[in-house]
């Protein structure tokens, strides 16, 4: 059976979002459940539990959140109307004066309609749900609720002083104070002669925001007329809040504005400032960047294998240890510790539990065994997902010190969104130019401004943390968006590999040696061949090209390794393509000829060597003091030490010794393969998988962890998106009742909003401020029903906030004494209500479960106050 729900309105009627729901055919609804993806979790059963959850407030606020800019500007200015209202009057108090942005104004209006926070009917415009918004437009309450508990012998006294008189009654003298503050000629008189520096604050609060601090605010009307404060509150432009708090009453924040509700509309996303770019070459500088970021994690996570570092007691890795990392890939330290900290988001490093130091994850070899392009993607897939930013590693923290990579963070769960905030902004931009970050911001932050506030950082800095992520991964390159980087906008990274891939060249297994003892290959040398170049060489430098440098010390270590010098010529002569140079094989022969002179016996521990005079040499030296040794005969020695001692002392001083086993055969030891076990603690702070198939699997869908956050797991492993939207509504459709016949409609509309036609007072010129701007009282007056269900008692306290009227309620405190008490509503919440006493100024705040009953004041209770 299916479920319902009951929506009613303030007054006991349906809802009306309740009736535009079932006017709309599937598409709409479709539509509906694309743009408040949060309706789909769980997936509605009925139109009722849609509109109910619709008009629930988180999911609201979560709408108003993904609105663009311009939205916001009309959804804040519908508050300020009366509702329903016109199209005219939405016009005028926004100051629209052309067909053009006419035009903006109906597009926004239907972006507002397709979400269900308003309905439009012809020239008629419905808010649908009133946003919790403290200052729509940032401006403040109407002087009708800002005002509404002063007595009325002050408003009539702020009258006065205004030069328009008191009324009848104290609902009369409100009604004349805000025409007279509506008026902007008569504010900007008054104004001229204010003390000085009120209409500096008067501005200040009009365009900056409409609160502000001033101590005594409650007395400073009474005490002084010549304080810029005293002079503003005794006149009705300021209203005092609390005992240190001030607020510019709406009507006086909007003349000051000019009759505009904001002195900067922008209903139309900025322009971008574009600048051409070579595409060719902008693709080119990306996959370089793409191949050293592969390249330079290599060689960090290898070296680490070997000498891994230990990491801080606070936690993270120190200064000199991302500071040798940068001088070994050549990077700058800051933009070294963001290759560590993506080398953890993509699951191939961790800090060792057992050893408390970074060693790279088992996964890191599997990682390894992909090819180039696919190394890559991997990274690119996981920085997608990953739940922070890669800037804050080596950025300054609030004491001036680097923070370091691989630290426990919390999450931050704007980072996915606005890596593709970011993306998707840059894949607007046509190929072949590239955009300043000033206006990359301007763009980004006008699509979802409420993405972009944190305390990290600015907005325009977050907008160029992601622009330096993308361009550490080859994302971009010359400032503009590569071919690769538009398909990984869209989501599709194997399209991405396979576009990356067609400009790497391919894995080979030649390389050139060069007459200064270099090797270099002009591409990826396959992983066999490269490995063993690497044990007789050192890397020198990465890039599109790979530079090694043979010398005495990398050919011994080759030696160590259990190759002899046969073996290293003849691999030599396999690979090198243009010939091994014969400084090389002097070289090569000169370190054999030495090598294994002095050979260590694995009997704790004897030296054995056919020269006797070095052995002697030996046996005198310095290092044989610690060693034990001693002449056995003139060729063997023995020592107190075991063999690895032995063997390192000798290397340390300069010798070059052999290990010997027992059958008299070199021993072959090869570094040892050190992979980290991860701490399960570290893994349950950051919630990062410490299994290896979790850890690395395969790129999928790279903004599943955007979606499932903003729709729930449900609704994300089911796809949230059109597919799955669409289902939902034909479901809906076929659930709810037969709709009344609808007006005609246009052909196959995308929302159920038909055309606005355009008011005469476009094309007039710029019309009068609108004094009713804050005119929200209803067509039907006060309520005079006494609410005492809980919901109903919470309804009519928001219905009482918002139009200012005062109540009478009564109220049961913790010790069960009931009390009747007469107020002003300042504030409503989910679980409290706070209110300011009638009788002694005072402000408290109730429990709503206690409150038994409420009722609005009448007009005439409220004079004889």
């Amino acid at each position: 059976m299916a479920r319902t729900m009951s929506v009613r309105s303030r007054g006991g009627e349906e809802h009306p979002l309740l009736e535009v729901l079932r006017r709309l055919d599937e598409s709409g609804l479709a539509a509906l459940l694309e743009a408040r993806p949060d309706l789909l979790e769980p997936p509605p059963h009925t139109l009722p539990e849609l509109a109910a959850r619709a008009l629930a407030p988180a999911s609201v606020e979560i709408c108003r959140h993904a609105l663009d800019h311009g939205a916001r500007q009309v959804l804040e200015a519908l508050c300020l109307l009366p509702s329903p209202t016109t199209l005219g009057a939405l016009i005028d108090l926004l100051r629209i004066d052309d067909l053009e942005a006419a035009a903006d104004l109906a597009d926004v209006t239907g972006r507002l309609c397709e979400r269900a926070l308003v309905a439009r009917h012809g020239d008629r415009l419905q808010l649908l749900v009133r946003p919790e918004v403290p200052h729509p437009a940032g401006l403040g309450p109407p002087v009708r609720v800002a005002l509404a508990s002063q007595p009325a012998a002050v408003l009539e006294a702020c009258a006065d002083r205004l030069g328009v008189g008191g009324g009848a009654t104290k609902a009369a003298t409100l009604a004349n104070i805000g025409k007279a503050l509506a008026t902007p000629g008569l504010l900007i008189d008054l104004l001229t002669e204010a003390p000085e520096g009120a209409a500096e604050v008067a501005a200040s609060l009009a365009f900056g925001g409409p609160e502000g601090r001033a101590a005594g605010a409650l007395y400073a009307a009474a005490r002084s007329d010549h304080t810029p404060i005293g002079w503003l509150l005794s006149r009705g432009v300021l209203a005092p809040i609390s005992w240190d708090s001030v607020v510019l009453v709406g009507e006086a924040g909007l003349a000051l504005r000019g009759g505009r509700a904001f002195p900067d509309l922008a209903l139309r996303a900025p322009e971008f400032s574009l600048q051409p770019v070579d595409a060719a070459a902008a693709d080119r500088a990306a996959a370089e960047r793409a191949l050293r970021l592969v390249a330079d994690i290599t060689t960090i996570l290898d070296r680490w294998a070997a000498d891994a570092p230990k990491q801080l007691k606070a936690g993270g890795l120190g200064v000199q240890v991302v500071r040798r990392a940068a001088k070994v890939i050549d990077r700058a330290e800051v933009e070294t510790a963001r290759v560590v900290e993506l080398a953890v988001a993509a699951g191939l490093v961790s800090i060792d539990a057992k050893s408390d130091s970074a060693l790279p994850l088992p996964a890191y070899d599997q990682w390894s065994d992909l090819d180039v392009a696919g190394r890559w993607a991997h990274l690119v897939g996981a920085w997608l997902r990953w739940d922070l930013h890669l800037c804050l590693a080596g950025a300054v923290d609030t004491k001036r010190k680097p923070i370091p990579p691989m630290l426990v963070r919390a999450h931050e769960s704007r980072a996915v969104a606005r890596r593709r905030r970011v993306l998707e902004t840059l894949a607007e931009i046509p190929p072949g130019h590239s955009v300043t970050v000033e206006s990359l911001f301007g763009r980004a932050t006008w699509d979802r401004p409420g993405l972009w506030a944190s305390g990290l950082t600015s907005g325009e800095g977050l907008v160029t943390w992601s622009l330096l992520e993308c361009e550490l991964l080859g994302l971009t390159g010359l400032g503009g968006l590569s071919t690769w980087g538009r398909l990984v906008a869209t989501g599709d990274i194997e399209g991405a590999r396979a576009a990356l891939d067609r400009l790497v060249p391919a894995a080979t297994s030649q390389f050139v040696v060069q007459a200064d003892l270099t090797a270099l290959a002009p591409a990826e040398l396959v992983r066999p061949v490269q490995a063993e170049l690497e044990s007789m060489a050192d890397l020198e430098s990465r890039g599109a090209a790979v530079l090694f440098r043979f010398t005495e010390a990398s050919v011994r270590r080759c030696f160590e390794a259990g190759r002899t010098g046969a073996d290293i010529l003849a691999f030599l002569d396999a690979h090198a393509a243009k010939g091994v140079p014969q400084a090389l094989r002097y070289l090569v022969n000169d370190v054999a000829r030495r090598f294994g002179q002095v050979r260590v016996v694995a009997t704790r521990c004897c030296l054995r060597s056919d020269d006797q005079a070095l052995l002697a040499e030996v046996v005198a030296s310095r290092a044989a003091a610690r060693l034990g040794l001693r002449l056995l005969a003139p060729t063997v020695a023995a020592a107190s030490a075991d063999p690895p001692t032995v063997l390192a002392a000798l290397r340390d001083a300069g010798y070059a010794p052999a290990e010997e086993g027992a059958d008299g055969a070199l021993v072959l030891r090869r570094p040892p393969r050190r992979r980290a076990v991860p701490d399960r603690r570290l893994a349950a702070l950051t919630g990062r998988p410490s299994n290896v198939d979790a850890a690395f699997g395969p790129v999928g869908d790279p903004f599943a962890a955007g979606t499932a956050a903003a729709v729930g797991p449900a609704a994300a492993k089911a796809g949230a998106g059109p597919d799955y939207a669409a289902t939902a509504a034909r479901l809906l459709r076929t659930e709810a009742p037969a709709p009344k016949p609808p007006a005609p409609k246009p052909p196959a509309p995308k929302t159920p909003a038909v055309e606005l036609p355009l008011p005469a007072s476009v094309t007039r010129g710029m019309p009068p401020p609108v004094a009713s701007a804050f005119d929200l009282s209803p067509a039907g007056g006060r309520p005079e029903r006494i609410a005492r269900d809980p919901a109903a008692v919470a309804d009519l306290l928001q219905r009482a906030l918002v139009e200012g009227w005062p109540v009478r309620m009564a109220y049961t405190n913790k010790k069960g004494n009931s009390t009747q008490l007469n107020a002003a509503v300042l504030d409503v919440g989910r679980r409290e209500v706070i209110v300011e006493l009638l009788s002694g100024w005072e402000s408290r705040v109730l429990a709503l479960s206690r409150v038994s009953w409420v009722r609005v004041l009448t007009e005439a209770e409220e004079d004889s106050l």
